[in-house]
């Protein structure tokens, strides 16, 4: 996993990476944001179910003291628009992350794919007459987007969300440590579990899609690129089956990596709805009843509303960047191979002729090959 992560920072420039810093500076301040925008919540639901809360409550008091509040309806309306406020801050920053987050993957797109074309053109003719145009091509258009959008964006995907698990976790355990430690652990369990029991299978699958793909696009290079002799040699069925095997191959792994990755998700989401049931028969067997403890409950939805899934995408994120491996190894070896190809220098001679041209001595080898082209 770490010589992965090595290889995908690799990819980025300096300077690129200095705006991967900032950006998991964002996605810190928007986990904190979520955080209290949650938070907000239990002081106000605390108030609306037990009025007299504001006299016994400090920090309640002095804040309806300090505005000068008359009447207890008026300062449940004023806690009303301050958590309303607060969500509203909340999400705003989240989507100004998220957008963030989307255009520095995307971009990277774009520098990566830039970075590889100008070092395969930058390789002499004979370098091509070794190296299959399809290949190159698949590279390109479809390698580089499997590493962004597979392994890129799954990473920011995976810090975010685990920032946002351990706020929300943080809260409840300030609320109830045993509920939220048990909580906790049973997902992170559950969806570890799955993931390493997975984690083989979703490499060998990330391996096929790539041959699949590599060959669906050699297939197609060779069938236009030759469409001359297909048409006289009515070929087109021939080459219509050879097309089908690996892209139907292809449609099946990346069908297989969609179920892997949202299977979990109900049965999950069956615990945890059970889960907030055994939560509020629990409470309900509290001395004051279930009442009293509606703050509590309203806390525990909420971050259950943002936990669960929150772990649920760090799962299928882990399961996406895993199966993308493949394509992060094929691109880090082929950009570390290509400059150490030598280069050949061309140099111009002026040449005097007088009588005429002759040849004398003179031979070719291509690269790679022990025969002489030209003798």
């Amino acid at each position: 996993m770490i010589q992965t992560i090595k290889k995908l920072l690799f990819f980025l420039s300096p300077k690129e990476c200095i705006k991967g810093i900032w950006l998991l500076i964002m996605m810190m301040i928007m986990a904190f944001l979520d955080l209290i925008g949650v938070a907000s919540i239990l002081p106000f639901m605390s108030t609306l179910t037990d009025p007299d809360i504001i006299k016994k409550n400090r920090f309640l008091k002095y804040i309806y003291e300090t505005l000068n509040f008359s009447d207890t309806p008026s300062f449940l309306f004023f806690l009303g628009i301050v958590v309303l406020l607060t969500l509203i801050v909340s999400l705003t920053f989240k989507a100004l992350t998220t957008y963030h987050q989307l255009r520095f993957n995307q971009i990277r797109e774009y520098t990566i794919s830039q970075r590889l074309i100008k070092n395969y053109l930058s390789q002499p003719y004979s370098w091509f007459l070794h190296k299959n145009s399809a290949d190159v091509g698949n590279n390109l258009l479809k390698e580089v987007n499997q590493v962004v959008v597979g392994a890129m964006g799954p990473l920011m995907n995976i810090i975010a969300q685990t920032l946002l698990a351990i706020a929300m976790t943080t809260l409840v355990i300030l609320v109830n440590p045993k509920l939220a430690i048990i909580s906790a652990a049973t997902l992170a369990i559950t969806y570890g579990s799955i993931y390493y029991a997975l984690k083989g299978y979703v490499l060998h699958i990330g391996s096929e899609r790539l041959e699949s793909s590599q060959k669906k696009h050699k297939i197609i290079n060779e069938a236009f690129y030759g469409i001359k002799e297909i048409k006289v040699g009515r070929l087109e069925k021939v080459y219509f089956k050879l097309f089908s095997k690996p892209a139907k191959r292809f449609a099946i792994t990346n069908a297989k990596l969609q179920v892997l990755m949202q299977l979990p998700r109900y049965a999950v989401e069956t615990v945890s709805f059970g889960g907030v049931i055994l939560v509020v028969l629990y409470l309900m067997k509290g001395p004051d009843g279930l009442l009293s403890s509606l703050p509590l409950l309203a806390v525990y939805c909420l971050a259950a509303y943002r936990l669960i899934p929150a772990i649920q995408l760090i799962y299928s994120n882990f399961i996406q960047f895993r199966s993308s491996i493949p394509s992060i190894n094929l691109l880090y070896d082929e950009i570390i191979e290509l400059p150490n190809i030598k280069k050949v220098k061309e140099k111009a001679y002026h040449i005097n002729m007088k009588d005429g041209i002759k040849l004398h001595e003179l031979s070719f080898t291509y690269p790679l090959q022990k025969s002489k082209t030209l003798t």
